[in-house]
């Protein structure tokens, strides 16, 4: 399917509306094949009443949400990837998201889907179906959405996983902090502490997309922390462990 036709449908899919291909920019030098067009899953072709996760997961879709870490935690669709919309959206959709399975993404009206296109189309994640139709808002509706934990610094309590990179978690981590990097979680989930557990990273968002995915595994006692490990310094007194 052409990108322009896959702005579109992105585009498109919540309200309805169809835009013309011209309104989009030309992005020929994004190799894009049409042999892939069973996949692209246009949300006025589903059920309008089908709100189900089991829909999308049926045609092997994966559901990732964009939106900021507050709104995930405030309601998210079951099962879906956290994975906020910044500068390393790409990156951690090429990490975690197969290439080869289709896309359905969730995001806020505010959020431009060019913004969330072309970056996956420029890292050959090109089987963009579409939007799920509603968005969390049609969750809540239905009585479906699940929710997320934000833990504040001061509160955080338990077994704790730092999903920082190497050279983040050595120089200074919680103490007793397992440690799993985020690009390594999907391979290691089996890792994870068990029980109930506040995922942490620099500010949120990997923490976000590590709970979402332990979420996936059936899991509902992780939760997130609002912030850092400086945070947690100032706000408990506690020193951070610095090496492995």
């Amino acid at each position: 399917m052409p990108q322009h036709q896959q702005l579109r449908r992105l585009a498109g899919i919540a309200s309805g509306e169809e835009r013309e291909p011209a309104e989009y920019p030309d992005h020929e030098q994004i190799d894009q094949s049409d042999s892939h067009e069973r996949d692209h899953l246009a949300a006025d072709e589903t059920p309008g009443h089908d709100l189900r996760v089991e829909f999308w997961h049926g045609t092997g879709a994966v559901v990732v949400d964009v939106r900021p870490v507050g709104d995930v935690a405030a309601g998210q669709v079951p099962g879906a990837v956290a994975i906020p919309l910044r500068d390393q959206f790409a990156t951690w959709l090429g990490w975690l998201v197969d290439p080869e399975v289709p896309v359905v993404i969730v995001r806020n009206p505010d959020q431009d889907p060019a913004d969330i296109l072309w970056p996956a189309l420029n890292i050959g994640v090109d089987r963009i179906a579409g939007e799920l139709r509603g968005g969390v808002a049609a969750w809540r509706e239905a009585g479906e959405p699940a929710t997320t934990r934000l833990v504040r610094p001061r509160d955080v309590t338990g077994a704790v996983l730092d999903v920082r990179q190497d050279s983040e978690y050595v120089s200074g981590h919680l103490p007793g902090a397992t440690h799993v990097e985020l690009g390594a979680l999907p391979r290691a989930l089996d890792t994870a502490p068990d029980g109930p557990t506040v995922v942490m990273c620099g500010h949120g968002e990997r923490a976000m997309t590590a709970a979402s995915l332990l979420h996936r595994t059936g899991r509902d006692d992780v939760s997130v922390l609002a912030g850092g490990t400086q945070d947690w310094a100032e706000a408990t007194g506690h020193a951070l462990h610095d090496g492995p």
